[in-house]
């Protein structure tokens, strides 16, 4: 009897510790959720366009913007790894082509490049850009896609995308917290300064960036 009361006592305590292991956990994810601090501005040089990106828990990123020559622009990008939630945002800034077509088309490419369906559209007036966005998501629901374009003076495009596993309300505070916090001011160019995207040829093709959550299976 002695044993048998000890061996219960000892279940009881199993069973309440992993009950404080649990909460502890979705304390956790709620906390990692709900706070999306920001870096200080990142800043693309003798271009006139900044970005703050999301340093709280859970989030990588290098802050640094990257040359894309297959595009002859640059592209920043973060990652977010927690457990359960998974996401990761791309910003990328190059020159606006006439193959392009028209904002409202971009938005449509994008959607059916993920072979996703769109589901909700907006726009924010951004600090020099007037972005338009859309809300897409395949099928099956796999993950969510907020994505969103705009001129940047004349001939510039701003494309900032969040790809967010299964969580749209969290794929939407993402990509509203960093636009928000976008930047441009057009700068005339230096007569003077050398062409860093001389030499490299215009391509219609779109930078790749890994999503975390398996599309399809």
């Amino acid at each position: 009897m002695v044993i048998g009361k000890i061996r219960e006592s000892l279940d009881k305590l199993f069973l309440l510790g992993l009950f404080a292991v649990g909460l502890g956990i979705a304390q956790y994810l709620i906390l990692v959720r709900s706070r999306i601090e920001l870096s200080r501005p990142v800043v693309l040089p003798d271009e006139g366009l900044s970005i703050r990106l999301p340093v709280s828990t859970g989030w990588q990123s290098k802050p640094e913007w990257i040359l894309d020559p297959r595009e002859n622009g640059y592209f920043i990008q973060a990652v977010f790894d927690a457990p359960s939630y998974k996401a990761q945002l791309w910003c990328g800034y190059r020159p606006y082509l006439e193959k392009d077509g028209t904002i409202q088309e971009r938005l449509t490419q994008r959607a059916a490049y993920r072979k996703a369906q769109i589901i909700k559209v907006g726009e924010r007036s951004l600090r020099g850009i007037q972005m338009d966005w859309v809300l897409a998501m395949p099928e099956q629901g796999q993950f969510a896609m907020f994505y969103g374009t705009g001129k940047a003076g004349e001939d510039r495009v701003v494309e900032l995308e969040v790809l967010c596993q299964t969580d749209p309300d969290f794929a939407q505070r993402i990509f509203m917290t960093v636009a928000d916090g976008l930047r441009y001011k057009h700068k005339p160019p230096d007569p003077e300064a050398p062409n860093v995207t001389e030499g490299f040829e215009s391509s219609s093709g779109t930078s790749q960036i890994l999503l975390a959550a398996e599309q399809g299976g």
